[in-house]
């Protein structure tokens, strides 16, 4: 059986893109293709009450990756529930066949395992975002509707329960700091707990840049594919952010598994399979930074101390309180605050998000 996993996915006119052959065949090769699909579809549903852009995608989108193989869709992220619980079932409706949803909709299915079976081997589906908007809390009952949060109580009970069931079980985090090309050391720890507790591989996305990985255990922990295809935004994000990892997961009639990395990156109106050397040569230095615990950190605290203003302006903006500046970027938060007071929404997902407040913490202490 083969499984390939992609990162995050939007696109506002997926008609005219170009995906060349190798990248085609790629996924024509496989018996199951996972994609992050990061936005809802357009045109249904009004925008929920949060802090950032509220995304929508071309109500295309889904055809789009369904005739590209794609028969997995992982909606346990931070965008899906942009439009409400109407644009999330929307986007849901949009695909069709037997196309497989995970970590979205009401809290059991949000919460539920999904297990695909072949040829006598059961390969178990986990999919989790960390506590963005749309997250399904403490206080939701089986009536509510959103994504699967990563550190619910019931998500260690969950792996524990799933592995008893399957084969091989895969955890498909949505999780981490934005740009950062390491990971926080508590994902780090939090996906190895995973393994711990019984799974056999770790592929998360979220941070729009690829990240590396490591052996843990036994078993594989990709800490961030980057962006598949994410046709939004990327002017404000350096080089990183059309680059991306395709994972593929291959298991045998001995349920053993083996997994390969493929590079992909994409333009405007078009997404291709690169494996130049220049890209393996950027997965090594990946890698190594997770393997050698001294450049882990160096890297790690340098990001940090350069988050660290705009992270300060997120938390004053929170209480519409700007020190005088002559700085656009400060002054228009500066501005915010003047005519719409404390950012109340910008103030708790600084708090509630568990990537914010684990990089806030450790900026603080830095100071």
């Amino acid at each position: 059986m083969k499984f390939i996993f992609c990162g995050d996915f939007v696109s506002q006119d997926p008609k005219s893109i170009q995906v060349d052959l190798r990248l085609q065949n790629l996924f024509k090769d496989a018996d199951y293709v996972a994609v992050n699909f990061e936005a809802p579809v357009r045109g249904v549903g009004k925008p929920i009450c949060k802090s950032g852009p509220s995304l929508t995608q071309s109500e295309d989108s889904p055809a789009f990756i369904e005739n590209l193989g794609v028969n997995i869709i992982m909606l346990a992220n931070n965008h899906m529930m942009d439009q409400d619980q109407e644009g999330c079932e929307a986007s849901i409706k949009a695909f069709k066949g037997e196309t497989r949803i995970i970590g979205a909709g009401c809290f059991d299915d949000a919460y539920r395992l999904h297990v695909i079976e072949k040829d006598g081997v059961k390969v178990g589906l986990l999919c989790f975002v960390h506590k963005e908007f749309g997250a399904l809390g403490l206080d939701a009952t089986s009536l509510d509707y959103g994504t699967a949060w990563i550190n619910h109580p019931m998500v260690n009970k969950t792996i524990l329960n799933a592995k008893k069931v399957c084969d091989v079980l895969v955890v498909l985090p949505h999780a981490g700091v934005e740009d950062m090309v390491v990971p926080l050391p508590e994902w780090r720890a939090r996906y190895r707990e995973f393994v711990d507790m019984g799974a056999d591989a770790v592929i998360a996305s979220h941070p729009h840049t690829p990240q590396g990985w490591e052996e843990y255990k036994g078993k594989m922990i990709y800490y961030s594919l980057g962006n598949f295809f994410f046709q939004l935004f990327s002017s404000q994000h350096g080089a990183n952010w059309y680059k991306g990892l395709v994972v593929e997961m291959n298991i045998d009639e001995n349920k053993n598994l083996s997994f390969d990395v493929h590079n992909t990156k994409f333009s405007k109106f078009s997404l291709e399979h690169d494996e130049s050397m220049e890209c393996k040569k950027y997965n090594d230095y990946l890698c190594e930074l997770l393997s050698n615990e001294g450049k882990y950190w160096d890297y790690l605290n340098r990001d940090l101390k350069a988050l660290w203003p705009e992270y300060k302006l997120y938390l004053l903006r929170g209480l519409a309180a700007i020190a005088p500046t002559t700085n656009i970027h400060v002054l228009s938060h500066a501005a915010y605050g003047l005519l719409k007071g404390p950012d109340i929404p910008m103030m708790l997902n600084n708090f509630q998000c568990e990537s914010h407040r684990w990089a806030i913490e450790r900026m603080l202490r830095m100071q």
